[in-house]
């Protein structure tokens, strides 16, 4: 994670051209006004969790009170990244609706997690149970940014239930690696964001 500590970077740059890739869309917002954001990996070797923790961070850093959520819950990662607690999170959120939804502070002030919670093999199913918004209503506080991280590694995001997790979300940022993506599922993907009213907010080719 090096958007907290290398600032002046190329690599923090990119970032933030991403960031802009949604925030110039919403200048008009008030501080009031709240947005959800997926990035979406199209292929395994795209490191999703990687890309989504320093776009939350700059986020942070441009004074937006900004909640990432992990949404891998086959394979955890934020929590490692941010050296959080994982023994809940939206796993245990998404079993236990009525439960606490153990959204946790970051070392980055304004960035919240909310870790992807003990690994499940359902998880894919736990996601396509209702749309996420719908399962963190009354739990987002003040959160100005809600940002999901969705690895490929989850069936969800190319088999068509893409459309009803991200029903509600403001924008989605697809990831795709330069050597191992192939076109076809890039075209299923974003077919999906648009049968389900979720912009495409950019495609990005990663290393």
């Amino acid at each position: 994670m090096f958007a907290a500590f290398e600032a002046q970077s190329d690599a923090v740059a990119r970032i933030r051209d991403l960031r802009g890739a949604f925030s110039s869309r919403w200048h008009g917002d008030t501080p009031d006004d709240r947005r959800a954001v997926a990035l979406i990996g199209l292929d395994a070797t795209v490191e999703v969790a990687s890309v989504a923790a320093n776009l939350a961070v700059v986020c942070a850093q441009l004074g937006w009170r900004t909640l990432l959520v992990d949404g891998d819950l086959q394979a955890p990662a934020q929590d490692r990244l941010f050296r959080t607690d994982n023994r809940a999170g939206l796993s245990t959120l998404l079993q236990e609706p009525q439960g606490r939804a153990a959204i946790q502070p970051t070392a980055i002030e304004r960035l919240s997690l909310l870790p992807a919670g003990p690994g499940s093999a359902e998880g894919a199913e736990l996601l396509e149970r209702q749309p996420l918004v719908e399962a963190l209503e009354g739990r987002i506080g003040r959160h100005r940014l809600v940002l999901l991280s969705l690895s490929a590694r989850s069936q969800s995001t190319r088999f068509g239930a893409v459309d009803t997790i991200l029903s509600g979300f403001d924008g989605a940022l697809v990831l795709a690696s330069r050597n191992g993506s192939a076109l076809r599922p890039l075209q299923r993907l974003t077919g999906l964001l648009e049968e389900g009213g979720v912009p495409l907010l950019g495609t990005v080719i990663v290393p």
